[in-house]
């Protein structure tokens, strides 16, 4: 049985809160500074109070020592763990998700109202039944790929969702030099796109419109990953070759960096990395996937 005493849960703060603390305001203060910007107070308000009620609901099942602040979350304090509950949205995940190695990691949807929450399989509403099933092992435990990536050698870390490699702003064009399945590529765009299935529905779902005009999601559980470069320069969707592909285990893709003025290499939006002219980067299926707590129902 699982022991639910080693379970440990990092909430992720509101907007509201994270306001409050940001500008140094009051309430009644936060609130005129959101009426003279145009925001919908209410909107934030009931947000911030449906996170309230599901942190409170997670509270009442587990003890205060086992609610660990992002500040916090470390990948000892997670490895220590027998399960990771990251209680927030899909963005939320994919922060916690940077701390986790083989610990298994549970999405709890925390304002199932305005979040779609497509990676957050719970709601905390009724948690009781599934730490029940928690505690007599009544789940499965997906296995989602993340990505690998090395900047001249040396790894910056795993991605849940995606790698963007490209110009830091969007007024400047990246350039970059590609090398995949032994065709190699200069490439002029708005940078590259480098995706999971968990980050499929994301932003590259929208930046490949111009291929899919349905869209190109996958599913989290997919063994491969899949590459795009947006908006090509000038239009040449047609006269690059390497527009797009997937990356299946074992296999590499390079990109050489041509960026003349601030290149980077983000890691899900989180963290970022220097990728001016001269670096190198190769971007494989990472050894280790993140393990996902699923039972089948929300």
């Amino acid at each position: 049985m699982m022991n639910t005493s080693k379970i440990i849960i990092v909430p992720k703060l509101s907007k509201y809160t994270l306001d409050m603390a940001k500008y140094k305001l009051t309430s009644d203060q936060l609130a005129e500074k959101y009426r003279r910007e145009g925001i919908d107070i209410e909107r934030i308000l009931g947000s911030h109070a449906r996170q309230e009620e599901a942190l409170s609901a997670l509270k009442s099942l587990f003890t205060a020592e086992q609610f660990i602040s992002r500040d916090e979350l470390t990948r000892e304090v997670a490895a220590r763990a027998e399960l990771v509950i990251a209680l927030g949205g899909d963005d939320h995940l994919k922060f916690v998700s940077h701390f986790v190695d083989a610990t298994p990691i549970m999405a709890v949807n925390s304002d199932p109202v305005l979040s779609n929450g497509g990676l957050a399989y719970f709601v905390a509403s009724g948690f009781e039944t599934v730490l029940r099933r928690l505690e007599n092992e009544q789940f499965d435990i997906e296995e989602w790929a993340r990505l690998e990536a090395m900047l001249n050698g040396s790894s910056v870390g795993l991605a849940t969702s995606e790698f963007f490699l490209g110009e830091d702003r969007r007024r400047d064009m990246s350039r970059h030099i590609l090398e995949f399945d032994g065709a190699k590529e200069e490439q002029r765009c708005s940078g590259l796109l480098v995706v999971t299935g968990a980050g499929s529905s994301g932003w590259y779902d929208a930046a490949g419109r111009f291929l899919h005009s349905e869209g190109d999601k996958f599913s989290p559980k997919a063994k491969h990953a899949r590459f795009l470069i947006t908006e090509p320069f000038g239009g040449r969707v047609t006269e690059y070759s390497m527009v797009k592909g997937t990356l299946e285990i074992g296999q590499e893709l390079v990109v050489h960096s041509l960026n003349d003025s601030r290149g980077v290499l983000t890691n899900d939006s989180i963290e970022e990395q220097e990728f001016n002219r001269g670096t190198k980067a190769v971007i494989r299926i990472a050894d280790t996937p993140l393990g996902v707590v699923n039972m089948g129902a929300g």
